[in-house]
C-alpha cells in the first residue's frame, strides 16, 4: 500500500488511480491512504482535475460507494466503539452523511442510520 501512496505523492496519475480503483472494490481497503469513500472521493477529485480518465465520473458516485460499504462493509477498519455506550461513528456512517445528500438515501441505507444515530 505505501507504494500506491508514494506514486499519488508523486503525482503518478496512472498508478495512484490503480491503487484507488484497488481500494475501492475491495482490495486494498483499510490499508492507509484509502480508507474511506470519502479518501477515494478526494483522490478522484484531484486526478479530475488533472483530467486523468474516469475519475471525474468516480468521484460524481462517491456517495454510491459509500452507501454500498456502509450496507456491507469493504473490510473491518477498527472498532466502532470504547466501551462506555458512546456513539462512535464508522468511516462508513461518516462517508455517506458528507458524501450522501439524504433524499439520496436508499431505504435500507435509511434504517441503518437511524440505528446508528446518536
Amino acid at each position: 500500500m505505501a507504494t500506491y501512496e508514494a506514486f499519488c505523492k508523486a503525482d503518478n496519475n496512472e498508478a495512484c488511480y490503480l491503487g484507488a480503483r484497488a481500494s475501492e472494490i475491495g482490495a486494498l481497503s483499510c490499508a492507509g491512504t484509502w480508507n474511506s469513500a470519502e479518501d477515494l472521493h478526494a483522490t478522484y477529485e484531484r486526478l479530475c482535475k488533472d483530467n486523468y480518465r474516469d475519475t471525474c465520473k468516480r468521484q460524481k458516485s462517491a456517495c454510491a460507494v459509500a452507501m454500498r460499504d456502509l450496507v456491507k462493509p469493504r473490510s473491518t477498519c477498527g472498532g466502532a466503539g470504547v466501551g462506555d455506550g458512546s456513539f462512535q461513528p464508522t468511516l462508513e456512517y461518516t462517508a455517506v452523511l458528507a458524501l450522501c445528500p439524504k433524499q439520496s438515501w436508499t431505504k435500507e441505507v435509511q434504517q441503518i442510520m437511524s440505528r446508528a444515530t446518536p
